[in-house]
């Protein structure tokens, strides 16, 4: 991640969004942070539609979208329009996020059990 790329991370209950995926479906997803990317020129939304994979693991997705209209669609309940990343080097950048994204969410979800450790204990 470059000095230049920052991301913002969405309160804990996240933005739920719609979208309609490729076989016209609308599907319900919850914004988990979204960033822009000088480097790229390009605003990019980390998202889950909180299923878990065969790990047990939350799926989380990305993609690129139209800050300037996603804002309006999601209060109008309108659905959004994602667009695919389109390279390896964004991909890259992404996948960097979302480690980071993770570090930050691991580090929170310690501060909670030991405010519960501390509450236990008195």
């Amino acid at each position: 991640m470059s000095a230049e790329d920052d991301f913002t991370t969405l309160d804990e209950e996240g933005l739920d969004f719609t979208v309609i995926n490729s076989e016209g479906e609308t599907v319900e997803y919850q914004a988990l942070f979204t960033f822009e990317s000088e480097d790229t020129g390009k605003s990019y939304i980390a998202y889950t539609d909180n299923a878990a994979d065969e790990n047990g693991d939350i799926e989380v997705f990305a993609a690129t979208y139209d800050p300037s209209t996603f804002d309006a669609l999601v209060a109008a309940g309108t659905p959004v329009e994602l667009a695919e990343i389109e390279t390896d080097d964004e991909w890259e950048l992404v996948e960097d996020l979302l480690d980071e994204y993770n570090e930050l969410q691991e580090a929170y979800d310690g501060d909670d059990e030991e405010d519960e450790d501390e509450e236990d204990s008195e």
